[in-house]
């Protein structure tokens, strides 16, 4: 092969490995009221979970959710279980409609859905307050000390796991160059 050829493949490994999806991301904002709001790109599944609230939904369009410190987007929820608190009463999702969760450029979240039978109460509305990135590729998250050092020892978050395909095109980068420079030392002898 000569070299036009060996930097066009290369050139193809590496752009369909940027192509390749990554593995899926846990997206997690506090809200201004404290609750948080989770949602799992790779489950589609999602929490808002609170003083006044304890919720989990599903909808297939998490999957398209790129999350971010400014996320933006409404999602037809699937499925919604779960309750809210008013007065110091619960009151549990009224199905009789479209559920829907909506986040606004502004970060105001809306758990858009009627409470209660009858319905007594309408949307759920907070606003996002903090971000919390998903876990770095091989990271063990948190932190901690031992014997009295500031040191950290990891532990308490949730690794994501690398891209199979950017690891698969690595390999397969490695084995090429392996076998090009075994042919060029048998071609030297």
């Amino acid at each position: 092969m000569n070299k036009w050829t060996i930097a066009t493949l290369a050139i193809i490994a590496a752009a369909s490995t940027g192509a390749s999806p990554a593995d899926a991301s846990i997206f997690t904002y506090r809200q201004s009221n404290g609750a948080v709001l989770t949602i799992n790109t790779e489950t589609r599944a999602g929490s808002l979970i609170g003083r006044d609230i304890n919720t989990r939904f599903t909808s297939d369009d998490f999957a398209n959710f790129t999350g971010g410190r400014n996320p933006e987007g409404a999602f037809d929820l699937d499925s919604l279980t779960g309750y809210r608190v008013v007065n110091g009463r619960r009151f549990f999702d009224n199905d009789s409609h479209q559920q829907r969760l909506i986040i606004g450029a502004d970060g105001r979240t809306n758990l858009w859905s009627y409470w209660g039978n009858g319905p007594r109460y309408g949307d759920y509305v907070t606003t996002i307050a903090s971000y919390t990135p998903p876990a770095p590729t091989g990271s063990s998250g948190g932190t901690g000390s031992s014997g009295g050092g500031t040191g950290s020892s990891g532990g308490g978050g949730t690794p994501t796991d690398v891209p199979a395909p950017a690891m698969l095109a690595l390999f397969a980068m490695g084995a090429g160059a392996i076998a090009l420079r075994r042919r060029r030392k048998t071609a030297a002898v």
